[in-house]
């Protein structure tokens, strides 16, 4: 997906046919030892086999719009208890990849389109909260420098399109966002919404401030990526560009609220006119053209 490619284990050029655990089980190397630990591969196929049947209706069907959100909300569910079945005895490795892979794929399929409906306040606050969880814990990955033969340059791709949805959802609903208030999920008869993740420094920890040090982090995660792949130089050039006006808003923002009677004529700057979605266009990115838009989603 991240390469807005063909996905799908029903396309005839790249047919996949679903693997049985049984074959896991009895497959031996060349030594004669039969091979251990495969688990999560099996793991992996199931999750991608969801991501195919989402994707190709939304990026790579007709541009029919969908009725209505709840086939959005029914796949978010189809992962999420996807998750909640993983065996404790994964390696933290392979559940780390794993809790971001399923983010990833929950900000992609809620993010705005053109098959979409509108996007609700409920729908915001979703993206708001995954997108800080993932470039949360992908920092601390990044930072750790364990697992590193795990991640490549497609990761630093996945860090910038949830960085650009996540600061395109703060220009969108600002003020709902940072006032901690939780909307009332869409009444959908059939299909709710899964919890929100845990927040990183417990539930008193303001918002304001959580979506500075996300966006702070988020810069040292690609400046540290981009120690490793010198595209990803370009991908915090563009992000500290395209940011920059929403950190100048939440900083005027920290500076009012910590004042004891802040002044009449001290007021956090304009938002920009331009309040669409950020479009990343990842196949300009794998030609070196960073920053160009126009483009589909990641």
């Amino acid at each position: 997906m991240v390469l807005t490619r063909a996905f799908s284990f029903t396309d005839a050029a790249v047919n996949v046919a679903f693997p049985r655990s049984s074959a896991f089980s009895r497959r031996a190397s060349i030594t004669g030892q039969y091979l251990s630990g495969c688990e999560p591969a099996l793991l992996l196929f199931q999750l991608r086999r969801a991501q195919s049947n989402w994707y190709q209706l939304l990026t790579q069907s007709d541009s029919t719009p969908l009725p209505d959100a709840n086939f959005i909300w029914q796949i978010i569910r189809q992962m999420q208890e996807w998750s909640e079945r993983l065996p404790n005895t994964l390696p933290i490795g392979v559940r780390e990849l794993f809790d971001l892979e399923l983010r990833y794929s929950f900000v992609y399929c809620m993010s705005p389109s053109a098959k979409l409906p509108a996007l609700t306040d409920y729908g915001r606050l979703f993206i708001f909260e995954h997108a800080i969880a993932y470039l949360d814990h992908i920092y601390e990955i990044a930072h750790s420098g364990r697992n590193t033969g795990f991640y490549s340059y497609h990761d630093a791709l996945r860090v910038f399109f949830m960085a650009s949805q996540f600061v395109a959802v703060l220009r969108d609903a600002e003020e709902l966002l940072l006032s901690g208030i939780i909307p009332q999920p869409p009444p959908y008869s059939m299909t709710m919404p899964p919890p929100l993740p845990r927040r990183m420094g417990g539930p008193g920890f303001d918002n304001l401030e959580r979506s500075l040090g996300c966006l702070e982090r988020t810069t040292s995660t690609l400046a540290r990526y981009g120690e490793r792949w010198d595209d990803s130089v370009s991908l915090k050039r563009t992000f500290d560009l395209i940011s920059q006006d929403v950190v100048d808003r939440l900083r005027m923002r920290r500076q009012i609220k910590q004042q004891p009677s802040p002044p009449r004529n001290m007021q956090a700057p304009p938002m920009g006119r331009d309040m669409r979605w950020v479009d990343v266009n990842v196949e300009d990115m794998m030609r070196g053209n960073i920053g160009g838009g126009g483009g589909s989603r990641t």
